[in-house]
């Protein structure tokens, strides 16, 4: 799913359909690119590669960088635009001489994929970095294979992404969140086991499939327990299935499906914790933390400012020099993935295959890239890996995690 960052910070300000309506087809919009993806998945990675020599090399690349820079995703269409921005002034600084293409993705579907194939056409690009829902990057991933242009998508999450050769987000993905999942939550469980709720589905699914990949290499307990969405078998479900004594659930599933299991939860006295993944935001988890006082944990794929980091500090005094507030999350991770490619792109002229293999090789788990966000790596799979952080919300904020005694 797509790790979208700037949401309400409350459904208490906004109608609930409103909010109803925006998670269903957040919902819609991820399932549909799941199956479209997975489908496209069965056939060679280099389907559609055209054939012939490998593209020529260039000494003052450009890259492409496609936002939302109107319609009603503009807030995060302009928190991207400036951490992208930032970082290329920074490299221009550094010596780094090319051109960044900016372009306004908010459109339209149709709009953005023919932005995409005239940005692609131009033989300087060597990346496209993107910030779109899912419907619109599983059309434009085949795009940039064709046309041997790495897509970097920072704040996605999706499973085929993260798995193509030719794409790159800069975020966990809900796999290996999940795997990640079985670790955290043996620590907060102390011991106890764990109750795995997950949603029936293609998302749900992987998160349940990397928590028990993970769970094996943790020694984790749990039990998983599918869970469907209507009240009547919910309720029955979990009265039935769910043993008051539990000390911690993790929901492995939509954020539309999640309000529904916790308030199921609270309805039933549940008195143990959740556990919840990074596609859960604000909006959501204002709603569920009067339920649940100070027992909502939820996983992040940046470090809390409050955490005080050395890079993350200086980002954030050079974001409010440049635009008078603090980047967002979203605004860390395009800052972090441009100057990822631009560290790559400084050590000299280099083709789009050429670029990708220097990217890729030179960022390994025994030499991570580190970044204002904290470290990321390809592993042996070529999968980039981000460890998630364990944060509680309370008062409307992300806080540390307090360690385990």
């Amino acid at each position: 799913m797509n790790y979208y960052l700037r949401q309400p910070p409350s459904r208490k300000k906004w109608p609930w359909w409103r909010m109803f309506a925006g998670l269903l087809l957040l919902a819609t919009l991820s399932s549909g690119a799941y199956l479209w993806l997975a489908r496209s998945a069965t056939q060679p990675e280099e389907a559609g590669t055209a054939p012939g020599s490998p593209s020529p090399s260039v000494r003052y690349p450009a890259i492409g960088v496609l936002a939302p820079l109107s319609g009603p995703m503009k807030r995060e269409g302009e928190s991207f635009r400036q951490g992208t921005e930032l970082a290329w002034k920074e490299l221009q600084d550094q010596g780094l001489q090319g051109e960044m293409l900016v372009r306004d993705s908010g459109k339209g579907e149709e709009d953005a994929l023919l932005l995409v194939q005239q940005i692609l056409s131009d033989p300087r690009v060597a990346v496209l970095m993107v910030h779109m829902p899912m419907t619109v990057l599983s059309r434009v991933l085949p795009e940039c294979r064709k046309k041997r242009v790495l897509l970097v998508a920072p704040a996605s999450s999706h499973e085929e992404l993260a798995r193509s050769p030719w794409g790159v987000p800069f975020i966990a993905s809900d796999r290996s969140e999940g795997f990640q999942a079985s670790g955290i939550a043996k620590e907060l469980a102390k011991g106890g086991k764990i109750a795995l709720l997950h949603e029936p589905g293609p998302y749900g699914d992987l998160l349940l499939k990397g928590f028990q990949e993970g769970a094996t290499e943790h020694s984790t307990s749990y039990e998983a327990i599918p869970c469907r969405a209507d009240a009547a078998a919910l309720a029955a479900t979990l009265s039935e299935k769910l043993p008051p004594e539990t000390p911690l659930v993790f929901l492995a599933g939509s954020p539309l499906w999640g309000v529904t299991v916790a308030e199921a939860l609270s309805e039933l006295n549940f008195k143990g914790s959740l556990l919840l993944p990074q596609t859960y935001g604000k909006m959501t988890l204002e709603d569920l933390a009067d339920l649940f006082p100070d027992r909502l944990f939820a996983m992040r794929p940046l470090p809390s400012p409050a955490a005080g980091h050395a890079a993350m500090d200086r980002l954030q005094k050079a974001f409010v020099r440049a635009y008078w507030k603090k980047p967002d999350d979203l605004a860390i991770l395009a800052y972090d993935a441009m100057n990822w490619v631009g560290g790559a792109l400084k050590t000299g002229a280099a083709s789009r295959e050429e670029l990708r293999e220097r990217l890729r090789s030179g960022t390994r788990a025994d030499a991570p890239y580190t970044g204002a966000g904290g470290e990321v790596f390809f592993d042996a799979a070529g999968v980039l890996q981000r460890r998630m952080q364990l944060t509680l919300y309370r008062n409307g904020s992300f806080e540390p995690a307090p360690a385990s005694p």
